[in-house]
């Protein structure tokens, strides 16, 4: 175990706020990633880290569970400041795995922005956190009538139950691998935050319009275009985004997103690809997601 891993189960250990987590019982995705887990190459359940943050929580709460982070390398009021460009704090984490040719990665991604939480941003958090990886992305909400050709029915409205939804990805990732996946997600709202959680779907493992696969891509030496390769299942990928948002500073939200996914050697041959190129673009992200967020206070 890494000293930042020990640093992280440390801070996990101890109760994040007296209060409890009301998203716990009114989202069920998210409850089965902290609670339960999900089956990847694994051999066990994979279970997402519990929330840095509850609803309630104060600025001095805050500023010690910032400085806290085992990743952290600047200041804490630099985090807080209110700047598109303020510092993220991120930190990458390996998963005991089973399956040495599949193994598991854990993503854990923290920063404050500055704005009004509407409840109705859930949809559109969890529609850009699924797209966030390529801007090329092709993203879709499966319909009542894509759901029902598979005998998949959605809780009515007003059912506690009604937040489900089903989204379809697909993109290519670092332009060597075709990946699409069909996740099966709930978003959840308290007046001080929104969770959006999400889990593929092994439903959809060998679909024929929304179906779980990678493939490589290999460049053509006659035309020079991507050309995808064999077809193979993939079905290891959960994550949460939480924003909730702060007594103090004045108009602060906290923003964790935490990603624990499949990543099979054969996509990079073992590189280490993803762990140089992810902070470029998290930077971008979190950069898009505080410009939109200013924009409605």
């Amino acid at each position: 175990m890494t000293t930042s891993l020990f640093a992280i189960m440390l801070i996990a250990s101890q109760p994040a706020q007296s209060s409890a987590d009301p998203h716990l019982q009114s989202n069920p995705v998210y409850r089965q990633a902290l609670q339960v887990g999900f089956p990847m190459s694994t051999g066990s359940p994979v279970k997402l880290p519990p929330p840095l943050i509850l609803d309630g929580a104060d600025g001095q709460t805050l500023r010690a569970r910032l400085a806290a982070l085992p990743d952290r390398t600047v200041p804490v009021d630099e985090l807080l400041r209110k700047s598109v460009v303020a510092p993220v704090v991120f930190g990458f984490r390996d998963v005991v795995a089973a399956d040495t040719d599949a193994p598991v990665r854990g993503l854990d991604v923290y920063f404050v922005a500055y704005g009004r939480l509407e409840p109705a941003q859930g949809e559109k958090l969890l529609r850009e956190t699924l797209a966030a990886v390529q801007k090329e992305a092709k993203i879709h909400q499966l319909s009542a009538a894509d759901l029902a050709r598979r005998k998949i029915e959605l809780p009515p409205p007003g059912d506690k139950l009604s937040g489900y939804r089903y989204w379809f990805a697909e993109f290519a990732l670092l332009d060597k691998v075709q990946l699409s996946a069909t996740a099966q997600t709930f978003v959840s709202h308290t007046e001080r935050s929104v969770v959006a959680a999400s889990v593929i779907d092994a439903r959809f493992a060998n679909d024929e319009q929304f179906p779980n696969r990678w493939r490589p891509l290999k460049i053509d030496p006659v035309t020079g275009k991507a050309e995808p390769g064999e077809p193979q299942v993939y079905d290891g990928c959960a994550s949460y985004l939480r924003v909730t948002r702060l007594g103090e500073p004045a108009g602060a939200l906290f923003v964790e997103y935490h990603i624990v996914f499949v990543e099979p050697k054969a996509w990079f041959g073992g590189a280490n690809l993803l762990r140089s190129k992810l902070p470029v673009l998290i930077q971008s992200q979190v950069r898009s997601f505080r410009r939109q967020m200013s924009a409605v206070q």
